[in-house]
């Protein structure tokens, strides 16, 4: 891609494996520079804890993607959807009468993965790895299943610079909590971001479709939540729009723009 070049291998139990088919399983390597750069499983059902420390059965779903912008990879993500299943493999996770999954994703730009020793980065359950410590962590309400494609809707589309793909909730709410933290002593620097509000993949896709009236912003200080800067987000724009973090208190100014593990940033989707 561009200058920089990957290799995808993928491994499976069967010799000729159908993908399209729920049951498929199968394990990504993603190969940079000669090295291992994320390892990610699909279709592995493990007990973990995920919400409230509740140990639950889910099928796990993981994705590697490159991001790119104008043909030059800019970053590689791992992302994840949990969705609560029984000892079937049947989904157990509903809501609004669908399917919904636990999301979560890294994120690596080009610039740090040239210079990570991914031999002593990774961490994981085994089933997944991927440098952690250097990585921007998101979190975020559950997705919506798609029962033959889980990932579909997944957290990833959120970063792939992609206008095709959406991320969708699917929560009892309709409201969308996103998470962003850095492990390790490194800060990550966020100083905007942009959202396409809606289904934007094509025009009746996007008018058929929900869309937001407006989006708030935060950060923790002192171990509690300061206030929400709300932004109106237009709802006949099938293109992006950004928000500039500006506009918070002096106190915050280092915080907000400076994402790490114990300062995380909270971007609250509504329709107040």
């Amino acid at each position: 891609m561009g200058e920089d070049i990957f290799y995808r291998l993928i491994f499976t139990e069967k010799q000729n494996p159908d993908f399209s088919l729920p049951d498929c399983k199968f394990v990504q390597v993603l190969i940079y520079n000669n090295k291992i750069a994320a390892v990610g499983s699909y279709n592995i059902k493990m007990n973990i804890s995920l919400v409230n420390y509740e140990q639950k059965l889910y099928a796990l779903f993981y994705s590697i993607d490159i991001v790119e912008v104008s043909q030059k990879a800019i970053g590689i993500m791992l992302s994840r959807v949990a969705v609560p299943v029984n000892k079937d493999s049947n989904f157990t996770g509903i809501q609004n009468n669908q399917p919904y999954g636990e999301v979560e994703l890294s994120y690596l730009e080009m610039s740090q993965l040239k210079d990570i020793d991914f031999k002593a980065a990774y961490e994981g359950y085994g089933i997944a790895c991927f440098p952690y410590d250097n990585a921007l962590s998101v979190y975020a309400s559950p997705c919506l299943v798609d029962n033959s494609i889980p990932l579909k809707y997944g957290l990833q589309n959120a970063f792939d610079h992609n206008h095709s793909t959406s991320y969708v909730e699917n929560t009892k709410d309709d409201l969308i909590n996103i998470y962003f933290f850095k492990n390790g002593p490194e800060l990550f620097t966020i100083s905007a971001f942009a959202v396409i509000n809606g289904y934007a993949q094509n025009s009746t896709l996007y008018y058929n479709n929900n869309r937001v009236k407006k989006i708030g912003s935060t950060t923790k200080f002192n171990g509690s939540w300061d206030n929400f800067r709300i932004m109106e987000l237009k709802n006949n724009y099938i293109e992006r729009e950004l928000a500039e973090i500006t506009d918070y208190p002096e106190h915050l100014t280092y915080t907000i723009k400076k994402i790490g593990h114990l300062n995380p940033m909270l971007i609250h989707i509504c329709n107040m």
